[in-house]
């Protein structure tokens, strides 16, 4: 566990050995996530578009056309259920 300090400003600094932990470089986009339940504060590195777009391909089925207009698409295959 570590114990850090705000800023006036309001900013914290990541000691050196967690931002290598987690792969931050100077500029890296993190996601801080806060638990409700007991007020812990989880920080992520966010992912980058690459690694965004990989993790979610892995979701779609093999052969599946790309989507070039939702509206076609819906028109074409949406019912609505009455």
């Amino acid at each position: 566990m570590q114990t850090l300090t705000i800023s006036p400003q309001g900013q914290i600094t990541l000691p050196k050995h967690l931002r290598e932990q987690l792969g931050l470089i100077n500029g890296s986009r993190v996601t801080l996530i806060v638990n409700p339940v007991n007020q812990e504060l989880i920080i992520r590195r966010a992912e980058s578009i690459d690694e965004s777009a990989k993790r979610i391909s892995s979701y779609i089925k093999q052969g599946t056309k790309p989507i070039k207009d939702i509206r076609v698409w819906l028109d074409q295959n949406w019912e609505i259920k009455k």
